[in-house]
């Protein structure tokens, strides 16, 4: 489950909702409050892929060769130099490439990697669970107020569906706040290890960017899965 799929379940959840609770009287439309764009680290998407990989044989088609005396400098340097000297990058060229091949090596940018995606699913699986405890909790009452009108009850439908709608809303708000804090969360790590473009922000350039980076290393962990 990614960030993105989560408001296709939750859109899931409100139009079960809506059909139960139409033997009574038709609910109002409970709109959700759409997820910002943000890093999406649990499913990169494949097109973002395909670009990154034509970029990359474009940027290798262009570049002149170098001498194998270039190449012993490049490797002579160390990772904080090569780091500090892609640090005002515009695009991904063969020195980012370099230096993200480098952190797979040299630090545990894969593992943080991995737990950045393990802990979103879990609090997807957390926020789903709880909009979806609430909307049983909502079912409940209506189920309530039908048996009352069943036995000639005075009821009161408009006000358990505003009150419904209400308690939707303010949960839809919380499930954002919580994955836009999750996603700093994740930025944070990652700018903490030096991952080019990465920084704590809420700028679609600049994520934009970081979903490439995002892509370049997601196929390295899928490489490393594949040689085990």
């Amino acid at each position: 489950m990614d960030i993105n799929h989560i408001l296709s379940l939750l859109k899931s959840g409100a139009e079960q909702h809506d059909e139960q609770a139409s033997t009574h009287e038709p609910p109002s439309t409970t709109p959700l409050v759409n997820l910002p764009s943000s890093v999406d680290l649990a499913a990169i998407d494949p097109d973002v892929i395909q670009q990154v990989r034509q970029e990359y044989w474009a940027t290798q088609q262009q570049q002149p060769k170098q001498t194998h005396k270039d190449d012993d400098d490049d490797d002579d340097d160390s990772l904080d130099m090569l780091l500090d000297a892609i640090q005002g990058a515009t695009r991904i060229n063969s020195k980012v490439l370099m230096a993200l091949g480098r952190l797979t090596k040299e630090t545990n940018v894969l593992s943080v990697l991995q737990g950045c995606k393990e802990s979103q699913h879990r609090k997807e699986k957390e926020l789903y669970q709880q909009r979806q405890e609430l909307v049983q909790q909502h079912q409940k009452q209506r189920d309530a107020l039908f048996a009352k009108e069943l036995v000639g009850a005075p009821v009161d439908w408009e006000s358990l569906e505003k009150q419904s709608e209400k308690e939707l809303k303010q949960m839809d708000t919380h499930i954002v706040h919580e994955m836009d804090r999750e996603i700093r969360s994740q930025q944070a790590k990652l700018a903490k290890l030096r991952v080019p473009f990465f920084k704590v922000t809420s700028s679609m350039d600049d994520i934009k960017m970081q979903h490439k980076v995002l892509s370049i290393l997601q196929d390295m962990i899928d490489d490393k899965d594949d040689e085990k």
